[in-house]
């Protein structure tokens, strides 16, 4: 039998497993080995679901990383995706999932067993088209989606039907959102260059900004905290603005500069959300679970 050094094995580990060198305590990874993923969100059952784009599917997730079911493969019909790139599984009644490059919204249940597809209304005849990139749902089960070709956000109702729509105009400029979420009647937005956080009534009037104290790649409301995933940091921001909580974020560049991996894993992290006192954090190819410590101050 051919003897193999110990040196090699050691060498050999970080490839099979994953393992992100500079992660700190309370820190574990979760998921790896995903292609191009987009999104991460938790339904209120505390279930995580993945779109990943890579492989034109979704994935559902226990809290602990136990992968519990997936759905899709490239093409278009039902069950099928091109590019998912968005989801949000509100109860798990109804999960749904921004399908970009076929041009729609499918929704799934529980089982991810498909119900429908979001339509536009006709007009002349004819019906409408659209590329959804984000999407968010609210309280009451009311439907928010960017469409990146109208500049457009679409609202409909908890039935599926066709609400409203407006265009994302600050004081100055229109806006091409990064991310969004809604809470309480306001949709918040990253602007393009992630340094402006935007605010908006439920029906699309402007309603003022925060700075981000970083470059914000993704935001979420939890209750009535804001949330943002910076380039270096996950933040938490008080009604003013100012950072109530702060954690650093692992530095996945750096680690794989010492690793042959792929250049899609050097990937900055695009995606999170938080349940309870812990946040899950998502780039193109992993998932992190990240526990959060907050001192008498920050609670």
């Amino acid at each position: 039998m051919r003897s193999v050094s110990f040196i090699a094995i050691i060498a050999f580990v970080p490839l099979c497993t994953g393992f992100i060198s500079n992660t700190h305590a309370g820190e574990r990874l979760l998921v790896t080995g995903l292609e191009d993923a987009r999104s991460i969100s938790i339904s209120t059952l505390g279930h995580l679901f993945v779109a990943e784009s890579g492989r034109h599917r979704i994935l559902m997730f226990t809290d602990s990383g136990e992968r519990m079911d997936s759905v899709g493969r490239l093409g278009n019909g039902d069950y099928q995706f091109d590019t998912p790139v968005a989801i949000d599984p509100t109860n798990e009644l109804k999960i749904y999932v921004a399908d970009r490059n076929n041009r729609r919204i499918q929704i799934f249940d529980r089982r991810l067993q498909y119900l429908s597809t979001i339509s536009l209304p006709e007009r002349a005849a004819r019906r409408l088209s659209y590329r959804p990139t984000l999407l968010t749902v609210d309280q009451s089960g009311r439907l928010y989606f960017f469409d990146d070709e109208s500049h457009r956000v679409y609202r409909f109702d908890s039935s599926g039907q066709f609400d409203l729509s407006f265009e994302l105009y600050s004081e100055e400029e229109r806006i091409q959102p990064v991310s969004m979420d809604i809470r309480d009647n306001e949709l918040w937005v990253i602007g393009e260059r992630g340094l402006l956080l935007h605010r908006f009534s439920s029906g699309g009037s402007y309603l003022g900004f925060l700075y981000s104290p970083e470059p914000a790649l993704s935001l979420r409301i939890v209750g009535d905290q804001l949330w943002l995933l910076g380039q270096n940091n996950l933040l938490r921001l008080d009604p003013g603005g100012e950072v109530s909580f702060s954690k650093s974020l692992p530095d996945v560049a750096a680690d794989t500069r010492h690793r042959r991996v792929r250049r899609s894993e050097t990937a900055v992290w695009r995606s999170f959300d938080i349940k309870d006192r812990t946040a899950y954090v998502l780039n193109s190819s992993r998932v992190l679970r990240m526990e959060l410590e907050f001192s008498e101050e920050e609670q």
